[in-house]
């Protein structure tokens, strides 16, 4: 208990910034994510009783209304979210709740090192380390499934490595908490394949020790085998869906072009051809963002993980192991995008956390052997410099926030956009807004996204608005007058009732639904 106090008093540091920031700022100041409003969406459908179904069409991906959410996303932290909706009916409350899974996360994170190396110093500057990184920020700020998940992760690692011998029931503990994970988060399936691998390349001796790999992987697979059977025969496709609707949406949009159709999925691309160019560009992304917070701890954890091979020890291998197959995931999951450095701070945090805590105990030996007069003082004064460089940077990127909150008209407009919507249109009035637009406010409508200007061809327009036939059209207003005069002959026209003023236009139907 005194170690945990002891570190929320530190860690109280890095997150006082975040804490103010939520306080004090509107969630349109730092919220620039579709995927909190999407979770969102399905925990309120949930809560109005119309079900597990959503009604945010973030992809263009179905032509209704409503869309069921269990085979289109995982749905667990939905409904993790319809719990304290119901009690806590804003974002900004719920965003509260990321802290406590936050704090959580430091205190597994400090267990699990410290049952590793045996080192307080170690456990705790690692701990500090990830809180202060942007990484962590983003996460924070928005209702992503992230800290969940990483809680459903961390509790498994945490008991994997405080077992020297792992009995059966241990081994389907395990893989029960993976498989959970993998119901928070559908692409937690790969973290199993971390376990397995840790257990097949450590030192073994008998039988069991040669069947524990396989033994922990039947529980995750046995678990995501029966959820995906049960979508496939209900729904009769295969889960999830979003990664497809994502690639439809992505190469239609920003690369080969597309058109629309009258059955799901609506938006189509062109082709399939993607540049193999986008490997390299990830992995560079990826590398720099990996540096920016790791530092120079990036060398010293790649140099642990060569020589953590050749001692195969079950423990560091597992971390070793959630370094590497969570980045290879996702550079080969999404190979025909180019994933944008916000999004691989988030595909990074496991990654990031434990190449860190490699990197610190290789410094931790490096100090130790080459230093042994000065090491205490240089080991801590290194992970002071890379603490301080994190907390910047996050700073640096909360700036941007309280800039924007403070001297950006958009978000005094964006807020009236949300007004205009709970006074001008009903709860099941479908609007359509931009792809700025849809990110950043909370309509608390059934909502499409807009396509793109380079997509609104006049074929496409028409075949858009007679899929959707939306209530309101939500554009920046430099929407161009070749498109106003097109969604005219569409029945479209400027909204009297909101300001002309504004950085934005709404666009009603001259049909307005009664």
């Amino acid at each position: 208990m005194k170690e945990a106090l002891g570190l929320f008093l530190i860690l109280l540091i890095p997150f006082l910034p975040y804490l103010a920031t939520v306080c004090k700022l509107s969630y349109l100041a730092y919220n620039n994510s579709s995927d909190t409003f999407l979770y969102l969406n399905i925990a309120r459908n949930f809560l109005c009783g119309r079900g597990l179904v959503s009604s945010f069409n973030v992809y263009q991906y179905w032509t209704g209304l409503y869309y069921p959410a269990l085979p289109f996303v995982h749905v667990v932290y939905s409904l993790f979210l319809s719990v304290l909706y119901f009690f806590f009916p804003s974002i900004q409350k719920l965003i509260f709740f990321n802290f406590i899974l936050a704090f959580l996360n430091s205190y597994l994170i400090y267990r699990i090192l410290k049952k590793i190396y045996h080192d307080r110093a170690i456990a705790t500057w690692v701990a500090c380390l990830v809180a202060a990184m942007v990484s962590t920020e983003i996460t924070l700020l928005r209702l992503f499934t992230e800290q969940l998940s990483l809680l459903v992760t961390l509790s498994a690692v945490l008991f994997f490595v405080s077992k020297r011998e792992l009995s059966r029931r241990d081994l389907a503990f395990i893989g029960l908490l993976c498989g959970i994970g993998f119901l928070v988060r559908s692409s937690a399936i790969i973290y199993p394949l971390c376990f397995f691998f840790a257990l097949m390349l450590a030192k073994k001796d008998g039988l069991i020790r040669r069947t524990q790999p396989f033994l922990l992987l039947f529980w995750p697979l046995f678990i995501a085998g029966v959820y995906g059977g049960f979508i496939f025969v209900r729904y009769g496709v295969f889960f999830p869906e979003y990664p497809g609707a994502f690639k439809n949406y992505y190469l239609a949009t920003f690369t080969t072009g597309g058109a629309f159709f009258s059955q799901t999925p609506a938006l189509r691309f062109f082709s399939g051809n993607f540049s193999g160019s986008y490997f390299g560009i990830n992995f560079l992304n990826m590398s720099k963002v990996l540096f920016c917070e790791a530092h120079i701890l990036i060398l010293f954890g790649l140099i642990r993980m060569v020589r953590l091979f050749r001692q195969r020890q079950k423990d560091e291998l597992l971390l070793c192991g959630l370094v590497l197959l969570p980045i290879a995931g996702t550079i080969l999951i999404y190979p025909y995008m180019r994933v944008a450095e916000f999004q691989w701070t988030r595909f990074l945090l496991l990654p990031v956390i434990f190449l860190s805590a490699l990197g610190v105990k290789a410094w931790r030996d490096f100090t130790q052997k080459f230093f042994p007069r000065t090491k205490k003082f240089l080991f801590h004064a290194v992970l002071v410099i890379v603490f301080a460089s994190n907390f910047y940077q996050s700073c640096r990127v909360l700036e941007v926030y309280w800039r924007k909150n403070g001297q950006d008209a958009k978000v005094a407009a964006m807020r009236a956009l949300s007004q205009w919507t709970a006074q001008n249109t009903k709860n099941e009035d479908l609007i359509a807004v931009s792809l700025y637009l849809i990110g950043r406010v909370d309509f608390d409508r059934p909502t499409v996204i807009l396509p793109l200007y380079k997509m609104l061809t006049r074929n496409n327009l028409e075949k858009f608005l007679a899929l959707y036939r939306p209530r309101a059209l939500i554009f920046e207003k430099t929407l161009p007058e070749a498109l106003r005069e097109d969604l005219k002959k569409n029945g479209y026209d400027q909204s009297p009732s909101f300001g002309a003023d504004s950085s934005f236009v709404i666009l009603e139907p001259v049909w307005k639904s009664p």
